[in-house]
């Protein structure tokens, strides 16, 4: 080992340097301490803060788990322009699916669910401030679906039925025509 200036380092080829504690005591350098497999902060109410340089990522090779009694995973934007998201990945890199946040007024706060289709990850359901908005085809139970202005049932000879509940009625526009197909 040599200690030189501020660096302290391995004198052996490709050897690790290794600071070792006793018993059950830790490693500390300011502000963190590290006992067997844990890193921890030691003042109090501190952030534990990983960062990459540049254009690198924060990766794990394994599972990412919370544990917690309300384990909640925060993703705040630095910029209210920008859409931050969580994109879904496959083997090659390539976005297969992404939850994104859209909004900036605190009122039109969007979320986007997308998926790929046809070579692009499209949006597929957008959830607003007044309700949903589907992209496509809805499909209710596998035995009905939505598609702009068709209502239609998905498994063959199947009825479309319209029921009020109790003394409800069911209400046409008085002004639309209503055709009804010869069988």
């Amino acid at each position: 080992v040599t200690i030189s200036g501020n660096k302290i380092s391995s004198n052996e080829s490709n050897g690790n340097l290794v600071l070792e504690a006793s018993g059950t005591g830790a490693i500390e350098l300011e502000g963190i301490q590290i006992r067997d497999n844990h890193i921890e902060g030691t003042r109090s109410n501190d952030n534990l803060e990983l960062s990459a340089s540049g254009t690198g990522k924060i990766r794990t090779d394994s599972n990412l788990h919370l544990h917690s009694a309300t384990p909640i995973i925060q993703i705040q934007r630095s910029d209210n322009a920008n859409v931050p998201g969580i994109s879904f990945l496959g083997d090659g890199g390539t976005e297969g699916g992404s939850i994104k946040f859209d909004g900036t007024s605190g009122t039109t706060n969007e979320i986007i669910l997308s998926s790929f289709h046809s070579s692009a990850v499209t949006e597929r359901l957008r959830v607003t401030t007044t309700g949903a908005k589907v992209s496509g085809t809805l499909d209710i139970d596998g035995a009905i679906t939505i598609t702009d202005n068709e209502i239609t049932t998905s498994r063959s000879n199947d009825n479309l039925e319209l029921s009020a509940n109790g003394t409800g009625d069911i209400n046409l526009n008085a002004g639309a025509d209503i055709n009804i197909p010869a069988a």
